[in-house]
């Protein structure tokens, strides 16, 4: 029997990896590790774990630094895999988890697929940490499975063969396909909805490590702004639990303003039903900026760069810049721009978790 070992830490994996491990055939013995990178996030997952032998590592590492959580990660993952007879370990994106979980599988001679492969941005200042952890993950792994055609594109310049990265879509797409089912959600195409919509409350979600401090009191002072000249409109922050991240908001004065409401994190669920019922959305989340468009929603995206260009390349997102000094141009642009329905996910179809677990199979026949 195949045993594949899945590591995960943090709530976007759990989500975009039960796709996959899912779609394995019963002839697979599954086991999740959960690295302990996050502890009461994970749990707001909503996702399953039916069928899967979960192992938690012994502590958490949310109160240590980077360096330190990577060491325990990569200390505590060694140990567990020593003794685990495993054909695969599984990571997912960019997180420190991810990273520790390849370098383990390595240490321990575990082959390492990278779910969700290839995302690049070309510069290793942004998103920091994580387009170095993606680019180190990429030289450690024997399998990719990168979401586009684009990430496909990183890998193959990178060195990697075109074969051992088949294009699978993003799994994200698989889990927003379900949740509008299951919650039965009313969505609407972009050419559907008002060409002006000019009320309604803004989803805000702001929490990349680069843009702590200055950038970041800098947005929340544009949105501030621009809830004073458009007053129709008001904005929930999504407040996450980062202490520089709760600073941050506290020092900009935004949890002054008449039409902000300040809300702790949402489940997933939550999440999507706010998104849902926005008019757009203002985010430097990757998993918001793949979401959103299988609700029909703009996200305006406060980076510089992206690693998920497809769609600001369609003109559905648009890059605004971490401090938000480019939403104002990008909001009029949006504004008066001609909406159009022919316009599909770029990240997916909803069945890249099949698509995974079956080149997962064919790799290790």
């Amino acid at each position: 029997m195949r045993r594949i070992i899945a590591v995960l830490g943090t709530r976007p994996e759990k989500i975009k990896l039960e796709p996959v491990l899912g779609s394995l055939p019963s002839g697979f013995q599954v086991s999740v590790v959960e690295t302990g990178q996050h502890t009461s996030l994970i749990d707001s997952a909503e996702v399953g774990n039916d069928g899967f032998d979960v192992v938690r590592l012994s502590s958490s590492t949310e109160d240590l630094s980077l360096g330190e959580s990577l060491g325990k990660m990569v200390a505590d993952l060694s140990n567990y895999l020593s003794t685990a007879s495993a054909d695969l370990v599984l990571v997912q994106g960019d997180t420190a988890s991810a990273l520790a979980g390849a370098l383990a599988a390595r240490f321990s001679g575990i082959r390492v697929g990278h779910v969700e492969a290839g995302l690049r941005t070309h510069n290793n200042e942004r998103p920091w940490p994580e387009e170095l952890i993606r680019k180190t993950i990429g030289q450690l792994s024997d399998i990719h499975f990168p979401p586009t055609q684009i990430a496909q594109e990183n890998l193959v310049a990178e060195g990697c063969e075109a074969a051992s990265a088949p294009i699978c879509g993003n799994t994200s797409v698989d889990i927003v396909t379900r949740r509008i089912n299951e919650q039965q959600l009313e969505t609407r195409t972009p050419l559907a909805q008002e060409k002006d919509p000019s009320s309604g409350r803004i989803v805000v979600t702001l929490h990349r490590r680069e843009a702590h401090g200055g950038p970041r009191r800098a947005a929340l002072r544009q949105i501030s702004v621009f809830l004073n000249g458009n007053p129709r409109y008001s904005a929930v922050l999504v407040l996450h639990p980062n202490p520089a991240v709760v600073r941050d908001v506290r020092e900009s004065g935004i949890e002054q303003h008449p039409g902000v409401t300040i809300i702790p994190p949402l489940s997933h669920v939550g999440l999507l039903r706010a998104v849902n019922d926005a008019p757009f959305v203002i985010s430097d989340s990757g998993g918001i900026q793949e979401e959103a468009p299988s609700l029909g929603k703009t996200v305006f995206i406060a980076r510089a760069e992206t690693e998920r260009p497809e769609a600001v390349n369609l003109g559905m997102n648009y890059l605004v810049g971490a401090d938000l000094t480019g939403f104002s141009e990008a909001f009029e642009a949006w504004r008066i721009s001609e909406k159009r329905d022919d316009l599909h996910n770029p990240y997916g179809d909803g069945h890249a978790g099949e698509k995974i677990a079956s080149a997962i199979i064919e790799f290790l026949k």
